[in-house]
């Protein structure tokens, strides 16, 4: 029984000094069979490390202890889409911080953060868009126009204003760039008064129009009088 008691000491004992000095023991490593480590060849893409000196690429995802680089095809590290963009970019410079992966610029439709992650310098709701990638994307009213892009849509084409047309007008209707009309150009302050019509070709119509208008009221003031 003195013995049984004794053993049982000398195990608690034992079991005391493993609680005490095991968090001083060094985590075990997580790597792999055959790299990282310092003494092996460093870890390819997608294998675990336990710092980035173990990867090849020299980058370690914290988030997944997965050794990541710029064409591991998927989104890890700083990027924003598969193998692009940087979540870690000075906003107003556009540099890479010292910890980023460095990936180069997202294509159009990838995600992205700020504008310096897409390779058309615009990052609108997100995404990447371009006036000259084939699709209505960002503010453009149609096919790569309109909106903030520098090619005005062509007539009969979706606007919100005439700001969005090459004529310079918008139907308020169907909200369809329109083509430009007499009227439009001999309204007060139009761009065309005293022009060439734009409909018929005859020359300073507004100016004959006003003429006319001015023929009409003087002989209306001289009937009034008499």
């Amino acid at each position: 029984m003195i013995a049984f008691s004794s053993i049982a000491i000398f195990l608690l004992f034992l079991l005391l000094l493993l609680l005490l000095f095991l968090p001083l023991l060094p985590p075990p490593s997580l790597h792999p069979v055959d790299c990282g480590g310092g003494s092996c060849q460093r870890c390819q893409d997608g294998k675990v490390g336990d710092s980035s000196n173990d990867c090849l690429s020299g980058f370690l995802d914290t988030a997944t202890s997965l050794c990541s680089s710029c064409s591991d095809g998927i989104i890890s590290g700083d990027k924003t889409d598969i193998d692009c963009g940087s979540t870690l970019r000075d906003v107003k410079t556009g540099l890479s911080s010292s910890t980023s992966m460095g990936c180069s610029r997202c294509k159009d439709t990838r995600t992205c953060e700020t504008n310096w992650d897409c390779t058309s310098n615009v990052c609108q709701g997100n995404k990447c868009v371009s006036c000259f990638n084939d699709m209505k994307d960002g503010d453009e009213t149609a096919l790569d126009c309109g909106g903030s892009c520098s090619k005005k849509c062509a007539i009969n084409v979706t606007c919100t204003s005439g700001a969005d047309c090459s004529t310079g007008f918008c139907e308020s209707t169907d909200k369809k760039c329109r083509a430009a009309t007499d009227a439009d150009y001999c309204a007060s302050g139009g761009s065309g008064f005293g022009t060439k019509s734009i409909e018929t070709g005859e020359t300073d119509v507004c100016v004959s129009l006003f003429l006319i208008l001015l023929l009409l009221s003087f002989l209306f003031s001289f009937l009034c009088k008499h």
